[in-house]
């Protein structure tokens, strides 16, 4: 009765261990490697740090957001006094509008045209009454008519030249519309990714010299996962792809299951280490840079 009392306990002891985070952590362990190698002292450091600088110097107009603000790729974070630019891209475009216009008029192409015809009717003209009639017109008269015949082709091949510069004219004004809307771009400060405002280094009103930070940004959607593996626990050429990490705040949660992003090829030479990155998903924000923790690294077959 006592044996069967004792075994009885044990059952319920398996039975309660089994439903526990850190019994379905081992069993999650075992599903994943069959072979790996632990590494007790890794940390989290971000992927996203980002100090977000200006393009171009001038006065700081606002600042739109705070510390603390969510971002996304895209957001206006501040905007430099813009006055300036906005003039010149009016200015850009009511150029390229005239260029417009003036590539739109073909007057004087047709009117090279039909002056071309109408002077060799006149030559033609002339031509048969000199046929028919030796002094109906005289030769100088038949030079001037030549004459104004090939002024005519020469009126049309430089009016087909005038419309090729035109064309070319409102490219040219067009590309410059481009140009002033990128320099007035420029001046608003956005976030190159999706991250949290943690830093605001400078107030409207300021001047910002082009390169000057602005905002720092992180992202804590992924974190990176840093340690150094010892060349007797495995060879670079060794290790896996997938990592597991428990983190030491909370030994009992489930290992979270990451990816091998970085193997340095470098050996340290006094303590025969090298470093390897992995790159988890931290959507749910459990998780925090500086955290350490352990990781478990998958090892090839």
């Amino acid at each position: 009765m006592k044996f069967s009392a004792v075994l009885c306990s044990a059952l319920a002891a398996v039975v309660v261990f089994a439903s526990t985070p850190l019994a379905s952590a081992y069993a999650q362990q075992e599903e994943y490697f069959d072979r790996s190698v632990s590494i007790p002292d890794s940390q989290l450091l971000l992927i996203v740090n980002v100090r977000i600088a200006s393009r171009d110097a001038g006065v700081l107009q606002e600042v739109i957001l705070n510390e603390g603000d969510e971002v996304s790729t895209g957001s206006l974070i501040a905007r430099l006094d813009r006055e300036l630019y906005d003039a010149e891209l009016n200015a850009a475009s009511k150029e390229l509008a005239i260029a417009q216009e003036e590539s739109e008029n073909d007057i004087d192409s047709r009117y090279a045209k039909v002056s071309e015809e109408v002077n060799r009717k006149i030559l033609d003209r002339s031509r048969r009454a000199v046929q028919q009639y030796a002094r109906a017109v005289s030769k100088t008269e038949l030079e001037q008519l030549r004459l104004e015949l090939e002024r005519s082709k020469l009126s049309g091949e430089q009016a087909e030249r005038s419309e090729k510069v035109k064309s070319l004219t409102v490219n040219l004004k067009r590309e410059q519309v481009n140009i002033a809307e990128l320099r007035l771009g420029n001046r608003d400060i956005k976030s190159p990714a999706n991250g949290i405002v943690t830093q605001i280094y400078r107030q409207p009103g300021e001047w910002v010299q082009s390169g000057e930070p602005i905002a720092r940004i992180i992202g804590l959607d992924r974190l990176r996962v840093v340690c150094r593996c010892e060349l007797s626990k495995a060879k670079p050429a060794e290790l896996g792809e997938r990592i597991l990490f428990r983190p030491s705040n909370d030994p009992d949660a489930a290992p979270i299951v990451g990816k091998i992003s970085f193997v340095s090829p470098e050996i340290e030479p006094v303590n025969q280490d090298y470093e390897v990155w992995a790159e988890i998903d931290n959507t749910d924000r459990k998780l925090l840079p500086g955290f350490g923790g352990t990781i478990e690294i998958e090892l090839k077959e």
